[in-house]
């Protein structure tokens, strides 16, 4: 009489094969968390890149000069009627890739939760001028590293902006055409703190 052998694995062998799986997860997860995050802020980038890109072109259509005395003579579109529409890019342009985050939205930099903020409105005179403008004589202090618009959003979830001992990423594009993409500590409900990261 032939003997039956069964093909199988025993208890033990099962828990080697799930307890090497289970380490190249916990491997592998990082990485890949790690490399999506960084895919959001390239495209959060290349985002600020195209809004800066579509503000050049409204500043020649509108006759724009290099002088930093308003922001009326250097042609930015003003806070007054400014909409994502404006500059002639879709909407999606102006979302985050990096999604909502309230406590960010409540940290005033940005306007609506999810949404690249178009930063160039906080430094007209009469934005400036509310109680408690700190951004008074921004635009001809700061010049061309002066912010046009920035992406709070690409930080860990629940991170205190105005928190000054807190690291945090600058990421915004500058009316040079820079984009920073920095890990700082500091106060970043301020314009000014952008503006010190990229000199």
């Amino acid at each position: 009489m032939k003997r039956r052998t069964e093909m199988g694995l025993t208890i033990i062998e099962a828990l080697v094969t799930v307890s090497i799986i289970a380490i190249l997860v916990a491997i592998i997860t990082p990485v890949i968390v790690s490399m999506r995050n960084a895919a959001k802020i390239q495209t959060s980038v290349s985002r600020l890149q195209a809004i800066y890109l579509a503000v050049e072109v409204y500043r020649q259509d509108y006759d724009g000069t290099d002088t930093y005395h308003s922001t009326y003579r250097y042609g930015l579109p003003p806070w007054s009627y400014f909409n994502q529409t404006l500059l002639g890019l879709p909407a999606s342009v102006w979302e985050s890739p990096c999604g909502p985050d309230e406590t960010i939205r409540f940290s005033s930099l940005a306007s609506r939760d999810g949404y690249i903020h178009y930063a160039a409105s906080m430094y007209e005179d009469i934005v400036a001028s509310w109680p408690g403008g700190v951004t008074r004589g921004y635009f001809p202090r700061y010049q061309e590293i002066s912010v046009l618009a920035l992406d709070a959003f690409c930080n860990k979830p629940g991170t205190h902006m105005r928190a000054p001992h807190t690291t945090k990423r600058a990421l915004a594009v500058l009316l040079s055409g820079q984009v920073i993409n920095r890990l700082q500590k500091g106060n970043a409900g301020w314009l000014d703190w952008y503006s010190r990261v990229a000199e």
